[in-house]
């Protein structure tokens, strides 16, 4: 552990990145810049550059779906350890990312509400219009899940999620 060369108090860890967690040269480049931006999180398009800095070319011109991607692998590393990457989303793309803490405690609480053994609950993050239909966004665990309604609807508070699953706990399909 190093220690304050003024007062010896002993410093936190330079990486933030919790142990036994293995990460590409990539992912913990992102994730270091992500942790570094702190509570008011990063834009994506700043992400971007700061990822690809020492990339000759600036990057992939696909640059926001592959940190899209890149925060998944992420996240499915992390998740376990008490923190997850999170996303603010505007349009297709989300626009914001930043480090959070998990509620492991609260999330336990909810996946009874799962019925399946391998579903579990995703709980509303935002909403998007477009046209007739509304796009409902959902965090599984640190994954994103959409589905598609009609503009007139509610989205549902939770939906379920799972290899089979990714429907609304009501039948989105209802006219009520």
């Amino acid at each position: 552990m190093d220690e304050c060369p003024t007062c010896g108090q002993t410093l936190p860890p330079k990486t933030g990145l919790p142990s036994g967690v293995a990460l590409t040269k990539t992912e913990g480049k992102l994730f270091e810049i992500i942790r570094r931006a702190g509570k008011h999180g990063i834009a994506s398009d700043i992400l971007c550059e700061r990822l690809y800095a020492d990339n000759p070319d600036g990057g992939p011109v696909t640059a926001r779906h592959v940190v899209y991607v890149l925060v998944n692998k992420v996240n499915g590393k992390i998740r376990d350890h008490g923190v997850a990457i999170r996303s603010q989303t505007h349009g297709p793309w989300p626009c914001n990312y930043w480090l959070s803490k998990i509620a492991l405690l609260l999330l336990l609480a909810f996946l009874p509400l799962a019925t399946p053994a391998n579903a579990l609950a995703c709980f509303k993050t935002g909403e998007i219009i477009s046209r007739t239909n509304k796009i409902c966004l959902y965090d599984c665990l640190g994954s994103t899940r959409a589905i598609n309604i009609n503009f007139t609807r509610i989205c549902p508070i939770t939906i379920q999620s799972g290899p089979d699953l990714d429907s609304p706990l009501e039948d989105e399909n209802d006219d009520e």
